[in-house]
């Protein structure tokens, strides 16, 4: 697979990624609640954004590969930062 066709479709991930936020972030049942886990809604959110999140590191891999001459080390350093930080923060 060419660098290109890996650029493409890591775009089409990150596209795909923000549709399936957009779609299932008004239906997360509330964390507030303690009776949310036994939402029927609750798991089909979470395997959504369980997908969001693998189609968002492949998207940021391929952010990566398009800029990655351009960056140097220190866009390797930045882009390291952002997968740890995404793994952190969600």
């Amino acid at each position: 697979m060419s660098t290109q066709t890996l650029i493409r479709w890591s775009g089409l991930a990150l596209v795909i990624a923000l549709l399936i936020y957009i779609i299932f972030q008004p239906l997360h049942p509330a964390d507030t609640d303690p009776g949310a886990a036994l939402n029927p809604l609750w798991a089909v959110v979470h395997y959504a954004v369980t997908f969001h999140h693998l189609l968002v590191v492949v998207g940021l891999v391929g952010l990566y590969l398009a800029q990655a001459e351009q960056v140097g080390r220190l866009g390797l350093i930045g882009f390291i930062a952002a997968l740890m930080a995404f793994g952190v923060l969600h």
